[in-house]
């Protein structure tokens, strides 16, 4: 339950995000392109055995379409590590800025209580974050 304990409702939307939620999705974005790669690969080398038994016109128009085939394939591999980066970027910034925010609220003396077990908060406390 310490999932719901990490969960915000700003203007009725429920934001469920944490610094390591978002560092996740990168990690299985990237997976996801590895495997869909693998995939592609694997479908490439069927093609090519069936395009090995045409010849003339219909050989010169399976090469143009494996060629559409491959650009295709990297564009796909190109977006979903952009995507990838761009979560494991904004990781980055969202753990930085939490770490600013507290050090800021502990530097203008603000008595920031101990957090309760089980949320996000106590997980940084114990991971050395100053709380208090």
């Amino acid at each position: 339950m310490a999932d719901q304990a990490a969960q915000a409702i700003v203007g009725g939307v429920h934001y469920r995000v944490t610094p390591e939620r978002v560092q996740q999705a990168s990690q299985d974005t990237a997976l996801t392109a590895g495997r869909v790669s693998a995939d592609i690969q694997a479908l490439r080398a069927y093609a090519e055995q069936l395009g090995q038994a045409w010849q003339g016109p219909a050989h010169a128009q399976f090469e143009i379409l494996m060629k559409e085939f491959d650009t295709y394939a990297r564009m796909l591999n190109d977006a979903l590590m952009g995507i990838s980066k761009g979560l494991e970027g904004n990781y980055i910034n969202y753990k930085e800025s939490e770490a600013q925010n507290l050090s800021n609220l502990t530097a203008l003396g603000v008595d920031i209580p101990t957090p309760s077990s089980g949320t996000q908060f106590a997980a940084m406390s114990e991971r050395g974050a100053n709380f208090s």
